[in-house]
């Protein structure tokens, strides 16, 4: 679900860190810089973010779903209607 590199919006800012006093920002968006997957009695999945210093467990964020845009449908509707000509037969 979560990987290194994955953009993540933090919403849940309560008693942040595990080790650590630096403060997150809701809604703010981080990056993911690794991953720490050991078993413990508050959720096991932690993070270390891009940037930040500290180890950041996994509920405390949503992941963020990167879609990729296709204008093509836009450019379509600027460009001049063709016109239909009748074939002559």
């Amino acid at each position: 679900m979560f990987r290194v590199g994955q953009k993540v919006v933090c919403v849940d800012v309560r008693n942040t860190a595990l080790g650590s006093r630096v403060p997150l920002h809701k809604n703010a968006i981080y990056i993911i810089d690794d991953v720490d997957t050991r078993p413990d009695e508050f959720g096991g999945l932690a993070f270390r973010l891009v940037g930040v210093e500290g180890l950041y467990y996994h509920w405390r964020f949503r992941p963020i779903v990167e879609r990729k845009t296709d204008i093509s449908i836009f450019t379509e509707m600027l460009s001049p209607a063709r016109k239909h000509e009748v074939a002559n037969g």
